[in-house]
């Protein structure tokens, strides 16, 4: 009986033992992350809380076959200033704002067409889905293949300037904000893009001060002592994009894009187009390029020699980029000016 008993129990601590093991392996097994557009549940979610434009003191309107855009956002006092201190500077260029009374980290991202958040962020935030029914739009940029959906912040503070009626994107996307391939797991509660920039009349990013300042109304007036190259925004594109000269070859369009901490990427064509040597193929991080070496690149008396740069990746040309893309190693040691009301691009030393 004892022999038994002895038995038993040791049966009895095996068995709970293997319990708890698989229990432990089960909950260290991490699932992998949702992928794709955003469920039906949390599209309804969205469409309960959504507001009409009337509701929200705004109006949609639709020049012939463009996209939506809103009347009466980005409201803010006439000629106000700011300054903001970046939380860095390198890539993705982030900084602190205010949603209500909540602090929060935002990217500025030069290259991307809108500003969004992810759902949970914007239910917390009380930024408000506009409908009915829920209005979708799609995301440009370097490598975006995304929607969204239109909302409403109705303040965001950006260091003392309070800015009301602050479109901000809802990303149609399970993933969240990591979606944006660029952007890694809670680096950011946000990312104002272009239209965001765009709403004043010049932004500056000062990088080797790590300061962001913007101005509503103001003609910008450069220090000629300082001044290293003024060239125009080319027209077609909405998103600020300039002629290069790369290796003494071009001009060549290019983005100009704050959230990339690169040099210089290059599309392949352009690459092959200048006979660059094929980079070495590589397994590091999910990255739509590849690091290949270093060019001299010229902007209108703006220069920068052994500037790295990448070309698009092989399994990616398929989807390859219409211009280069300028990131904010290219301007690291200097003020870049972006002047929206002239539509120039001014550089300048410290």
């Amino acid at each position: 009986m004892k022999r038994r008993d002895t038995r038993n129990r040791l049966c009895d601590f095996l068995r709970t033992a293997w319990i708890c093991l698989a229990t432990l392996l089960l909950g260290c097994a991490t699932p992998p992350p949702a992928t794709g557009p955003l469920e039906a549940s949390m599209i309804q979610e969205l469409d309960a809380r959504a507001r009409t434009p009337q509701q929200l003191g705004v109006q949609l309107t639709r020049r012939r076959q463009g996209p939506l855009r809103l009347v009466n956002a980005h409201a803010m006092s006439f000629g106000a200033t700011t300054e903001v201190a970046l939380l860095r500077a390198d890539g993705p260029v982030t900084l602190p704002v205010h949603i209500g009374e909540r602090r929060i980290t935002a990217v500025i991202a030069s290259g991307l067409s809108a500003s969004v958040t992810d759902p949970h962020t914007a239910r917390a935030l009380g930024i408000v889905p506009i409908g009915h029914p829920l209005k979708r739009f799609g995301l440009t940029g370097p490598r975006a293949e995304h929607t969204a959906y239109m909302a409403l912040s109705r303040t965001l503070r950006l260091g003392p300037l309070h800015i009301y009626n602050v479109p901000i994107g809802i990303l149609n996307e399970q993933a969240g904000l990591p979606a944006l391939w660029w952007l890694n797991p809670d680096e950011a509660d946000l990312v104002l893009g272009h239209d965001f920039l765009r709403a004043f009349a010049l932004v500056t990013f000062d990088f080797p001060a790590r300061r962001l300042l913007a101005a509503h109304a103001e003609t910008y007036q450069p220090r000629l002592d300082r001044l290293v190259s003024a060239v125009s925004m080319k027209r077609g594109f909405a998103e600020p994009v300039i002629d290069v000269m790369i290796d003494q070859e071009g001009p060549f369009p290019a983005l100009i894009d704050t959230s990339l901490p690169l040099g210089l990427w290059m599309p392949r064509h352009m690459a092959d187009m200048l006979s660059q040597p094929a980079p070495t193929p590589t397994t590091e991080g999910p990255r739509p390029y590849l690091a290949a070496g270093t060019v001299h690149l010229a902007v209108s008396g703006f220069n920068v020699t052994n500037l790295p740069f990448v070309v698009t990746a092989p399994a990616e040309t398929g989807h390859d980029l219409p211009y280069a893309v300028l990131g904010t190693r290219a301007f690291r040691d200097h003020r870049l000016t972006l002047d929206f009301k002239t539509r120039k691009v001014y550089i300048e030393r410290p």
